[in-house]
């Protein structure tokens, strides 16, 4: 069915307003052991979803307030894979990466998150663990050389202890940020510039401008799952970029990808959910990366 672009751009803009699912709730576990926790922010979430309370094994989400935007896409592919779970914890900041260990800037106060879940991992003790988080922002701009200096020992470091924690961890892949690259702000900035006739070509991320921002610190934690036996990593530059850009709407529909200048839209994140449930129900172990 095809979607007038005006009011899908208006759809995308309003699912943007609040939690895509509301039905995350508190939870004892994560409140008695987890008190180490940054500013309040309206992106974090610390609540778990009650699923098949027969199932025997646990999920654990992870990450920034990438986590706030995807959860549609990520607990959809948790309650469509073949393997059930009594419970999916959520622990999420904006700002705050678990992967990035001491990289986690003091001035947002991420730093005291650095060890801070690892009682909560060992009283939940997870199947699995999902984590989503922008990272770039912890590794200078253009050190595309990939050596093993103190950025790649971090993530080294946090993501193996990360891993000691479950059976699977699940790492996606930052998608494009739009800040500084373009002058986009929301959906309504797309449905605006459709209503009156306007080239929509500038909505979009130049592929060397997409490279020099992401690939420093991916290309590392890319490195690092080679090492971790129960890494398994969930790519998604395919799903933004083509060729010489990476468009921040939907070549297609017109309907804007991003929330805002930071976060994909929640019908954005279901991209990811074919990919997840492989992840999830995989059993081929020397696969790192799902394809």
């Amino acid at each position: 069915m095809t979607i007038d672009p005006l009011q899908g751009n208006q759809e995308a803009f309003d699912s943007c307003k609040h939690v895509y699912y509301n039905t995350c709730t508190t939870s004892p576990l994560i409140d008695k052991y987890f008190t180490a926790r940054p500013y309040h922010h309206d992106f974090d979430m610390y609540c778990s979803f009650k699923l098949n309370l027969n199932a025997t094994k646990t999920i654990f989400i992870t990450g920034n307030s990438f986590v706030y935007f995807q959860i549609r896409g990520i607990l959809d592919a948790i309650k469509q894979a073949k393997t059930e779970f009594s419970e999916a914890f959520v622990i999420a900041h904006p700002g705050c990466s678990l992967i990035a260990g001491d990289l986690n800037p003091v001035v947002t106060d991420c730093a005291i998150m650095n060890g801070s879940h690892d009682k909560i991992l060992d009283i939940v003790k997870p199947d699995i663990i999902i984590h989503s988080s922008r990272i770039s922002q912890f590794v200078e701009l253009g050190n595309q050389t990939l050596v093993h200096d103190r950025f790649y020992h971090e993530f080294e470091k946090s993501i193996l202890h990360l891993a000691n924690y479950t059976d699977r961890l699940i790492l996606i892949e930052p998608h494009p940020h739009p800040a500084g690259s373009t002058n986009y702000t929301n959906p309504l900035a797309i449905a605006h510039a459709i209503q009156n006739n306007q080239s929509l070509t500038h909505f979009r991320i130049p592929i060397t401008d997409f490279h020099r921002i992401h690939d420093s610190s991916w290309d590392r934690v890319k490195e690092v799952a080679k090492i971790c036996s129960n890494c398994v990593l969930i790519p998604t530059q395919h799903m933004y970029c083509e060729n010489d850009y990476c468009p921040l709407i939907d070549p297609k529909t017109k309907i804007a990808r991003f929330c805002d200048e930071a976060h994909i839209t929640p019908k954005q994140s279901v991209n990811y959910v074919s990919d997840l449930i492989k992840a999830i129900d995989y059993e081929d172990e020397e696969k790192k990366i799902i394809s």
